[in-house]
Parts: structure tokens; C-alpha cells; sequence
């Protein structure tokens, strides 16, 4: 995938980037998630006075940081998220096992959870005893 990438010095201390996209300027939460989307910000050019004026900043780039939960909206699949890709629960008893709460799964739009890639998923604990830690998890 090949993603525009612009950048807005504030001359004071930092330099922000966005990934500009249907006619937006979305911010990159971290370095890491630019990183996992394989994209060098030393690469972003210039923001131009056109782009600031004709897009707007809109919702940020979901962050690609290890241990999120994430689903696709309107969608039932829960991923973990580990080394820049979603690894599915395999069924809701392993998701509570690994105590994780329903309340706390962020919900991405298809445009994003996409940039995630599918990795391996994650064992099935639903009837076997807890002594599995995602943190230590290798893929």
C-alpha cells in the first residue's frame, strides 16, 4: 500500500504527521504505528497552505501499539494486537479467561482494521486451565 504522508512543522517543539485521506488530515497517534504501516516519516513532505485549508484534521490513525483489542464496527471478531497484527480470540470464553472486558474493545472502521494484518490466533483456553500470558506470547 502506498499511503501520503504530510507533515506540519508548529516551530516551536514538534513536527506532527498525517496520513492524508479523503480529503483529510488523519494524525498518526506514534511513531510505532508508522513504523508497523511500513512507512518512513522522514519521507513526509510539507503540508501546503491548500491542504491545510481543504482537509480538515478528522478522526487519528488507530495506534498499532502491542496489547489493544480491537473489532471491525458492526462485526463480532475480537483481535489482540501484537507486533503491528490482529490475532483473533477464538471464542469469548478464552477473551474473559485472558481477562479482558467487552466494555474495552475499540471499534475500528473496515478502512482501518485492514491495515492491520491477520496473524496467527490465539490458542483456544475456553477448557483448559490459565497458564497462557499474551505478553510472552511468540508468534
Amino acid at each position: 500500500l502506498r499511503y501520503d504522508v504530510i507533515k506540519s512543522d508548529n516551530n516551536i517543539t514538534f513536527t506532527e504527521f498525517y496520513l492524508l485521506e479523503n480529503s483529510c488530515r488523519r494524525p498518526f497517534p506514534d511513531n510505532i504505528t508508522a513504523y508497523y504501516m511500513h512507512i518512513d516519516l522522514k519521507y513526509a513532505t510539507q503540508i501546503t497552505e491548500f491542504e491545510r485549508i481543504h482537509n480538515p484534521i478528522c478522526m487519528a490513525v488507530p495506534s498499532h501499539k502491542d496489547g489493544q483489542v480491537i473489532r471491525q464496527r458492526r462485526q463480532y471478531l475480537i483481535y489482540y494486537t501484537k507486533y503491528g497484527h490482529r490475532h483473533a480470540f477464538p471464542n469469548a470464553k478464552t477473551f474473559i479467561k485472558l481477562g479482558f472486558d467487552f466494555d474495552n474493545v475499540t471499534q475500528l472502521y473496515e478502512g482501518d482494521i485492514v491495515r492491520f494484518p491477520i496473524g496467527e490466533p490465539i490458542p483456544d483456553l475456553a477448557n483448559k486451565p490459565i497458564n497462557f500470558n499474551l505478553s510472552s506470547w511468540v508468534l
